[in-house]
Formats: structure tokens, sequence, C-alpha cells
């Protein structure tokens, strides 16, 4: 089940983040974060997206979850 949850979390961040929504960046932190406590390859893979979004938007707080959410997806568990 958490792994369900934090699959459409990030999917969740994914939208907000690429529509510039204001809560966007907080719900991809939060969705970073409930992905690296799993040991799911297929939700770590699924943080590709995000990173991709992340990556697009300007501004250090986005570079900075762009880096922590690619470091999260590139862990070997």
């Amino acid at each position: 089940m958490a792994v369900g949850r934090a699959q459409s979390a990030t999917v969740l961040a994914t939208v907000h983040v690429r529509a510039g929504e204001p809560r966007g960046l907080q719900l991809a932190h939060s969705a970073v974060t409930a992905v690296n406590k799993l040991s799911s390859m297929r939700a770590r893979t699924r943080l590709v997206p995000l990173v991709a979004v992340l990556e697009a938007r300007s501004g250090a707080d986005a570079r900075q979850l762009a880096r922590m959410a690619r470091q999260v997806a590139a862990t070997r568990l």
C-alpha cells in the first residue's frame, strides 16, 4: 500500500510542478521522501519524470529537489 501511495504522490507532484502550482515543490519533496523510505525499484524509476520537470524549473529549490530525486532514483537496493 505504501508503494501505491508513493507512486500517486509522485504523479501528483509531477503534474503540480509542471503546471507551476505554488505547492508543487512541497509535493515533490514529500514524494521523494516517501519513495526514499521504500525498497521498491519501480517507485524509484517513476521519479524520473519528476526529476525532468524539476530540472526544467528555475530556482535553487527546484534544482536541489531535482538533485535529491535523482539520487533517490539512482539508489540500487
